[in-house]
């Protein structure tokens, strides 16, 4: 198909394949997303498709999971226009639409973004700040990372430590910053840096948040770097861990015993843990998502629970029914339109 895609004219089929409704992950149109930056500019369906990636971004009812990916397609679509879309985003008085163009500028990379990203950097949003800094961080731009030095020494502490991370990024100035930044008068400087020297990944770095952890005069930035360096011991925390069978999952037995409900079994486990997704609060709600991603066995009625939270108002919500559909697609778990339970 791509390279199909690649030598003809493939307008067509376009309105088949971005078809937004008939797939909550809208894999479609994202694989036609990914055509876009292997296929000549002057393809005559590259209009269209630009288009309608355009349009999702800027679709307040799509989950934010599904409108980053439609920014980085056409950020990583080498379409010239693209810089200009990203401009105006940034410009919107839509706080999601200034995060997504921010997030967009990173992976442009875009010199001419400076300004509008330095601007963002005191925008009123502590998303968008932190979509800024990122953009920040990836511009190769004389004053980048004198700005993010700024925001280091600044900025609130969530968007300190984001700022020694995107320093740890680059190879020289970045990482002499962060080394000025150990003993710097501020402590909440100094513990941001301990964040930083964890993203590098270096010999020196290590050492460095050893020194940390023995001298420095504030107990707040030596257990930080205490932290840090038992994250840097530790076991991977993406490795996948064995499941603990339904049946036997503390969490899941206490929600059942509230319910009146019983777990003798698997399929028991997943009708209690569909009954979570319905009925419990956000917190439950949450869990059971994470819960069920290891589940490709769930049956129409958990897939249409899902939905509801993903087309629900709750963001969080929204967010964690989105990873849950990614993960039970790719183990091929086959998902309905949501059009067959009325929703669109």
């Amino acid at each position: 198909q791509q390279y199909y895609a690649a030598q003809a004219d493939i307008t067509p089929y376009l309105p088949d394949l971005l078809e937004s409704r008939k797939d909550p992950l809208l894999r479609d149109t994202l694989r036609v997303a990914r055509w876009l930056r292997l296929t000549p500019r002057e393809a005559a369906w590259r209009p269209t498709a630009m288009r309608v990636l355009a349009q999702n971004v800027q679709r307040a009812t799509l989950p934010l999971g599904l409108r980053l990916r439609c920014v980085a397609a056409l950020a990583l679509s080498g379409d010239s226009g693209v810089g200009t879309l990203l401009a105006r985003l940034m410009e919107n008085p839509s706080p999601t639409l200034r995060y997504l163009g921010a997030l967009g500028s990173s992976l442009l990379r875009d010199p001419r973004h400076f300004s509008l990203l330095e601007s963002l950097l005191q925008d009123s949003d502590p998303r968008v700040q932190r979509a800024a800094c990122l953009g920040m961080g990836a511009l190769s731009h004389p004053k980048a990372m004198e700005s993010i030095a700024a925001v280091l020494v600044g900025g609130d502490e969530m968007l300190q430590q984001l700022a020694a991370e995107t320093l740890a990024a680059n190879r020289t100035e970045g990482h002499e910053i962060l080394r000025e930044a150990m003993t710097f008068d501020d402590l909440l400087v100094r513990r941001a840096a301990v964040a930083g020297l964890l993203a590098v990944h270096q010999p020196w770095a290590e050492a460095a948040l050893r020194k940390m952890q023995m001298e420095d005069s504030e107990w707040v930035v030596r257990t930080a770097a205490e932290q840090a360096l038992k994250q840097l011991e530790g076991q991977n925390p993406y490795i996948p861990q064995p499941q603990t069978p339904l049946r036997d999952t503390p969490w899941l037995l206490a929600y059942a015993a509230e319910q009146g409900r019983g777990i003798a079994s698997e399929e028991q486990g997943l009708e209690t843990l569909v009954h979570m997704l319905q009925h419990g609060n956000v917190e439950q709600r949450l869990t059971a998502l994470q819960c069920l991603r290891m589940h490709p066995d769930l049956r129409e009625g958990g897939v249409a629970a899902i939905y509801a939270l993903l087309y629900g108002d709750d963001t969080d919500l929204q967010e964690a029914a989105l990873e849950t559909l990614w993960h039970l697609a790719a183990a091929r778990l086959p998902l309905p339109p949501p059009m067959q339970f009325g929703f669109e």
